[in-house]
């Protein structure tokens, strides 16, 4: 039976502009809010690191580049951090000692290790390759995206889902690292979809260590590659790629002993009181927004817009776990895991709006996909049953 993440592969030949089309408008809509931000700091891409001048990293900031350029305190924002990384890749440097929660911080050191190297070690060159590493991730989720569509059997126009991102243009401009990610998980899954295991596997491993919720990722595709042998069973388990998908979690639990023998502590020790369970955190955020919107003319703006984002958030991301429980593509065991675990956030990450549309910003970036692809019709009756796949 035709393996049903290979159908109308064909199509993704006769279009090969339409990946690049999508990377195209992806970049020109990404510019716009960048443009915007560049111009409030001068065209210094520091100002979009989100750096204060009275916070301790500033006296690092400004030996390296006596321009830079700094923002209110209440600004400040995840930036600093990555930018504290990029000059302190092993947390052996003055660096991790001038970040709050540093443990935490270098729990998800990826982005600002890409920064690093793209940087050259130039202090004064790591906002702009920030920012480099950022457009270019978005661009290369974009074309990826429209391909993994093409090979699941959708439209290639589903690479513009990353241009339309609201969460996405938001890291971008915020210098955080759902860029990155976003890049990494749609390769990954492309990778791994046509069956291209081992680079697959190795795209992970710098998957899981860009944000700790993406060591999810390969545990969904082992979930899926365990439902496909179980609707085949004519196969042995696909033990090879489970170890190829073990590969992941276990870089990220070496990083994870090396933080702790480094800081003393556990990355997840700051992260006690980020998680409920699932909707509880929101229905509570909900019930905070609102009680903003009766507040000040600023508290009422957040408040007024919260709740309804939230609630709409929450359905889509619940329609998404029940649309994908059934793992029938390759895109649903991811999904269904960060959604879930998104789903359980409190108040804390989803509150505020400029934190609701990060954290929400993987599952709707595969939603289209999860959705689409479940209401595609299916033109064999067994398309769901794979056929037998080599091994790497």
């Amino acid at each position: 039976m035709r393996h049903n993440a290979a159908v109308d592969e064909p199509d993704a030949r006769n279009d090969p502009w339409v990946p690049l089309a999508c990377a195209a408008v992806t970049l020109f809509v990404a510019l716009v809010p960048v443009l915007g931000a560049l111009r409030v700091f001068g065209g210094h891409p520091s100002g979009m690191v989100r750096m204060a001048a009275d916070e301790p990293m500033a006296r690092l900031a400004t030996e390296a580049d006596a321009e830079f350029r700094f923002v209110d305190p209440g600004a400040h924002y995840d930036g600093v951090y990555f930018y504290a990384i990029a000059l302190d890749p092993l947390a052996r440097g003055e660096a991790h000692t001038l970040i709050d929660r540093s443990a935490y911080r270098y729990g998800h050191a990826g982005y600002g290790w890409v920064a690093g190297l793209v940087s050259f070690g130039r202090a004064s060159a790591v906002p702009f390759a920030l920012l480099l590493v950022g457009l270019v991730s978005l661009c290369v989720a974009a074309g990826a995206l429209s391909l993994l569509s093409v090979r699941l059997g959708w439209t290639p126009w589903a690479g513009l889902v990353v241009a339309f991102h609201p969460g996405l243009l938001y890291a971008l401009t915020a210098l955080t690292s759902e860029t990155l990610g976003a890049a990494l998980l749609v390769v990954s899954l492309l990778l791994w979809a046509r069956e291209r295991h081992a680079a697959a596997a190795a795209t992970l491993v710098a998957l899981c260590l860009v944000k700790e919720p993406f060591v999810l990722v390969p545990i969904g595709l082992g979930l899926w590659e365990l439902r496909r042998w179980w609707a085949a069973r004519d196969n042995g388990i696909p033990v090879s790629r489970l170890a190829l998908l073990s590969l992941g979690p276990l870089a990220f639990a070496v990083w994870y002993v090396y933080l702790r023998a480094q800081f003393g502590e556990w990355p997840s020790a700051a992260t006690e009181g980020f998680f409920a369970f699932p909707f509880t955190g929101w229905w509570r955020s909900i019930n905070e927004a609102s009680s903003f919107a009766a507040g000040d003319f600023l508290t009422s703006q957040i408040g007024a817009a919260s709740a309804p984002m939230l609630a709409a958030a929450a359905a889509l991301l619940g329609t998404g776990l029940v649309v994908a429980a059934r793992l029938r593509h390759v895109v649903d065991g991811p999904y269904l895991l960060l959604a879930l675990l998104t789903l359980c956030l409190q108040p804390l990450g989803v509150l505020y709006p400029k934190d609701m549309i990060r954290e929400v910003s993987m599952p709707l970036l595969l939603l289209p996909l999860v959705i689409a692809l479940a209401l595609r019709s299916r033109h064999t009756a067994g398309e769901d049953t794979p056929a037998p796949t080599r091994t790497d």
